[in-house]
């Protein structure tokens, strides 16, 4: 497993350190004095992902190189930089590069350990030096604007249908858009409802629910394969629902580390992660939605509920999540009688810079499918409601086509530590 150092005006004393715990992992470390010097070496241009790590200069201003490194190799290799303190506006660019993390010098053993292991079970799946399915988080500006059907809905086409893997629908290409290029066939994903405190997942397909966080026992460390299958709940081949049952938690009950672990433990089983993410916020949720690999976000086309979409949307940019990663929803939309969404050339307007889709009202065969507890996609997949929701799925399966930020993801417990850090 191939691990270089690159070392310019390094304290020797850090090099060292660093080349003996290489060596410890099984690692076969390579030192060079500069990012350069990387491109000009056979064995790093051949290497699969290699491990490029980077400890902090005497003057700590190594990290604009290394964000400049990350961007521009990031598909081959992964970066950990090594320091003690960080600016927060630097950390930010470099968790935004997608191919790098920070950690301190007291992490940097554990840090650099589960990078090794990550690599290392990826390598005995025979799976891809990523080892990690994408990830899109779902998240509602309102409540009641259909946030669990439209993750519900995406996942179960994904799963049971061929998907495109190309580059998307763009801004407002909402109905009938879609990608044309690759076609792959179903993907297998997993849907997560992170209302732990009982959401309506499960009911909408008829599955025990099975995620208790409470079974965790507030230790990651016993979250071992047999755990997670115990916590699965099968809806079919291709598509598994995590859902937690409906229980009061204090606060104390939901430790975020735990979720973030549960999701670092899953994400070599899936193509595909989507999350369903609560109305009612909670501060990590934030680090969650930084760490995917995109956003959808929902809401509705009232003047009212356009105001708090653009509002969950401006939060977004706040937290520094890239424009062309999000996707905002709007539904459920009236029509006119030949299927035209009433109000839409307002609605872009509001929203110009945002890809847009928008759901169609369709009373009669949602509820039917709630009802019977069945998917929509199933029961009516020729109503106006499932040929948009398919649009918005189309966006979403391109997304696992290729590389992008979740192909060397940071594991989004490492990602909720950084951030408390800085």
């Amino acid at each position: 497993m191939a691990c270089f150092i690159v070392e310019s005006g390094s304290d020797p004393d850090h090099v060292a350190f660093l080349l003996r715990l290489a060596e410890q992992l099984g690692l076969d470390p390579r030192r060079h004095r500069c990012f350069a010097d990387l491109g000009g070496d056979p064995q790093f241009v051949g290497s699969d992902r290699p491990i490029v790590l980077v400890p902090d200069g005497a003057d700590g201003g190594r990290i604009a190189d290394t964000i400049a490194f990350a961007e521009r190799d990031g598909t081959h290799a992964h970066t950990i930089y090594i320091a003690d303190t960080i600016a927060p506006d630097l950390y930010k660019r470099l968790l935004r590069t997608g191919a790098a993390e920070w950690t301190t010098w007291s992490d940097a053993p554990r840090e650099l350990t589960e990078a090794a292991g990550r690599r290392s079970a990826v390598s005995d799946r025979g799976g891809s030096a990523s080892g990690a399915a994408k990830i899109v988080s779902f998240v509602p500006s309102k409540g009641g604007v259909g946030t669990t059907t439209l993750a519900l809905e995406t996942g179960i086409h994904l799963a049971s249908h061929r998907v495109s893997t190309g580059s998307g629908a763009g801004p407002g290409e909402g109905l009938g858009a879609g990608t044309r290029a690759g076609r792959r066939t179903g993907l297998r994903v997993a849907i997560v409802d992170l209302d732990l405190q009982g959401g309506t997942l499960a009911d909408l397909v008829d599955v025990e629910p099975r995620f208790d966080v409470r079974e965790i026992g507030g230790d990651p460390d016993r979250l071992d394969e047999h755990l997670v299958d115990v916590m699965t709940s099968r809806h079919a081949s291709q598509l598994d629902v995590f859902a937690s049952p409906i229980r009061r938690l204090g606060p104390d009950e939901i430790d975020p580390q735990i979720v973030f672990a549960f999701l670092d433990a899953i994400s070599g089983r899936y193509d595909l992660v989507l999350i369903d993410t609560p109305h009612h916020g909670v501060p990590w949720i934030d680090n969650l939605i930084q760490g995917s690999d995109a956003v959808v976000m929902t809401g509705g086309g009232t003047v009212p509920a356009l105001k708090q979409l653009r509002a969950g949307l401006s939060r977004l940019g706040e937290i520094a999540v890239p424009t062309e990663k999000v996707a905002a929803v709007i539904g459920p939309c009236d029509c006119d009688l030949i299927g035209r969404v009433t109000r839409r050339p307002e609605i872009d307007k509001a929203l110009p810079e945002y890809r847009r889709f928008y759901i169609r009202r369709d009373v009669a065969a949602v509820g039917a499918a709630h009802d019977a507890g069945q998917p929509l996609m199933e029961m009516a997949p020729g109503s106006r409601v499932a040929r948009d929701i398919r649009s918005l799925a189309d966006w979403v399966g391109g997304l696992t086509g290729a590389p992008s930020a979740a192909s060397s993801k940071v594991p989004v417990r490492r990602r909720l530590m950084r951030r408390a850090r800085s």
